[in-house]
């Protein structure tokens, strides 16, 4: 199997420019608590600090509809990598108990956060149906300090997933890897 790489260098730009934040991947960055409610609950308390800017989290759409919070495009399984487009919510559960972590809803993150004041980044990286759209949007509208946000090469995975949906994707560290023909 061959594999194309397309590079992405804005991600290092902006940290050197910006510094780093606490509150990205909901303050667990790097991290296998990254994303998750445990991560969440343990920087609120350092909301106030100059490092904290906002709330960053990436939501996905797992095969049977569900709405869940997880930056990587694929998870471990046993002995299998599989894409979170293409594994059910309960199959995810139990792949996320193998690795020691508990992977949220998109519902239990928002509900935490909407009570709350600062800002909110949502990075979508993988919706593929209308009504995880719908339930995106509609979860969004009012509120002034939420962002929604997916990069161009989100976009170009969308289009990969929908025309090609059984074609070998990743990113990896901002450089795109796209299975050739």
């Amino acid at each position: 199997m061959e594999w194309v790489a397309y590079h992405r260098s804005l991600a290092n730009w902006v940290l050197e420019l910006f510094g780093r934040n606490i509150g990205h991947r909901l303050g667990a960055s790097g991290t296998k608590l990254e994303n998750t409610i445990q991560a969440l609950e343990g920087t609120i308390q350092n909301v106030n600090s100059p490092k904290f800017k906002y709330w960053e989290f990436d939501v996905q759409e797992t095969y049977d509809g569900e709405l869940v919070v997880f930056h990587d495009d694929y998870i471990k399984y046993e002995t299998s990598i599989i894409r979170i487009c293409d594994i059910d919510y309960n199959k995810l559960v139990d792949c996320s108990k193998s690795l020691g972590i508990s992977i949220p809803k998109y519902s239990e993150v928002f509900n935490i956060l909407k009570v709350r004041n600062e800002p909110v980044m949502v990075e979508i990286k993988s919706l593929i149906s209308e009504r995880a759209r719908e339930e995106i949007f509609s979860s969004l509208v009012n509120r002034e300090n939420w962002k929604l946000m997916a990069t161009p090469t989100r976009f170009l995975l969308s289009l990969i997933h929908i025309s090609e949906p059984t074609r070998r994707y990743a990113i990896s560290y901002g450089v795109l890897w796209v299975e050739k023909k």
